[in-house]
């Protein structure tokens, strides 16, 4: 589970993100990671980001938090699973 990523703004644009995601991505494909979950703000251009990145959105919704903000939750697939074939998605 992805808790943060954050990248100083005036850093942005230089592929630091991504270079950051795809290590990640290489410590989980070692570590048979079957995938990577995280959740957004729905209101910040990082949804854009992770969206670029291959992660699914899997729900949105209202969390009750304090900053009054709806929370877009993403996933994904690092290696395919045994039950993750067209007819068979237990998720």
């Amino acid at each position: 589970h992805i808790w943060q990523e954050c990248i100083d703004k005036t850093a942005r644009g230089y592929g630091s993100g991504t270079r950051l995601f795809y290590r990640l991505l290489d410590a989980c494909k070692q570590g048979y990671v079957h995938q990577i979950q995280l959740r957004c703000a729905e209101d910040l251009e990082s949804n854009l980001f992770w969206q670029a990145m291959g992660f699914e959105l899997v729900k949105s919704i209202d969390v009750g938090n304090t900053r009054k903000r709806r929370m877009n939750y993403y996933r994904f697939t690092v290696t395919p699973s045994l039950f993750d074939s067209e007819g068979g998605n237990c998720s």
